[in-house]
């Protein structure tokens, strides 16, 4: 399984006015899933010949039309960059292997075809393939939960760096697809740790994540908004919704036409409603001296540390993440 930093941004919230991710693949990034072409002049020579597969077609007539239908919808280092995924997926094969072999036969091109065309209508590339990675872990998704993202693997580092010691008891509150639920039981020693949401099919595929990666955790339904979980726990973890309404224009087709709403959007007029209450009841969960991690909206840093704040928590931080935005914050309750 080829397992690349692209497999992690394709799916990224924003549009082009993020901060580029680092160049781990060639010819490349930033990843930008929207609308924009780059490269447009190359792509359209290339569409010339590229429109259907063939299972005759060599290797790099194969990657070549791959390339070529894909950069009809993505900017051409996108694209590229997809194609080298989707040959390491279905067949094993790596970057050096389409260049040191360009004439042999890719074979069978059926597969390919299909995530091809759901391509073309903009899903992303990990709901096509079934999975994501995350903290160097494999976790299955679906359109009922969000696409894991590497900023909210520093939010899970950050907490593992602070709680060396063994028996950590830890919720995870709006869990999805379990990846920080899941990522905490394997990283923390001895931890027990419960995940929360009030999607049942979220609850579903957290289940099947913790499963596959051999975690021990338990998962329950519940509406934040409304009741508070029961248990005492050293740490409280949230990515709660937290993009705005008016913010849509700035998102990608890939993320609004799939991923889950009710995991994305607060409104304008209460941006900060999930944070009030995860602050609010924490109070009760968190053990003395137990610790509150949150990864926010960029705009939200200042919001969000007065409130908690407001809430008599203490030792409060607001972090960067890898983009250069606020992005974390982590709250002690004393």
């Amino acid at each position: 399984m080829l397992k690349t930093y692209a497999f992690y941004r394709f799916g990224g919230r924003f549009s082009a006015r993020r901060s580029p991710c680092p160049p781990f693949l060639s010819g490349n990034l930033p990843f930008s899933l929207g609308n924009s072409r780059e490269g447009n002049g190359g792509i359209e020579k290339k569409r010339i010949f590229a429109s259907a597969f063939s299972e005759n077609m060599t290797r790099k007539q194969f990657f070549d039309t791959v390339c070529a239908r894909l950069g009809a919808v993505y900017p051409l280092p996108e694209a590229r960059a997809i194609a080298f995924v989707l040959f390491g997926e279905f067949y094993g094969l790596e970057r050096q292997d389409i260049f040191l072999y360009p004439d042999a036969e890719i074979g069978n091109t059926a597969h390919t075809e299909e995530a091809v065309r759901e391509l073309e209508r903009h899903r992303p590339l990990q709901y096509v393939l079934g999975q994501a990675w995350f903290c160097d872990m494999r976790f299955r998704v679906n359109e009922s939960v969000l696409i894991p993202r590497p900023e909210t693997e520093e939010l899970v580092r950050w907490a593992v760096s602070e709680h060396p010691e063994p028996g950590a008891r830890v919720l995870d509150i709006g869990t999805g697809s379990g990846c920080i639920a899941v990522a905490l039981a394997k990283l923390l020693k001895e931890s027990r740790v419960t995940g929360a949401d009030v999607s049942e099919a979220a609850l579903r595929t957290a289940r099947e994540n913790a499963a596959l990666n051999g975690a021990e955790a338990d998962f329950r339904q519940c509406d934040i908004l409304r009741e508070t979980p029961g248990g005492t726990y050293d740490i409280v973890v949230s990515n709660p919704p937290y993009v705005r309404e008016s913010e849509k224009s700035l998102m990608r087709r890939n993320v609004l036409d799939y991923e889950p709403a009710l995991a994305l959007f607060v409104e304008d007029g209460d941006p900060l409603v999930f944070y009030r209450a995860i602050a609010d009841r924490a109070r009760t969960l968190l053990a003395p001296g137990g610790t509150l991690y949150l990864e926010i909206n960029e705009t939200a840093g200042q919001g969000v540390t007065a409130l908690l704040e407001d809430y008599g928590y203490r030792r409060i931080e607001l972090r960067k993440d890898i983009f250069d935005k606020d992005r974390l914050v982590r709250a002690v309750w004393e």
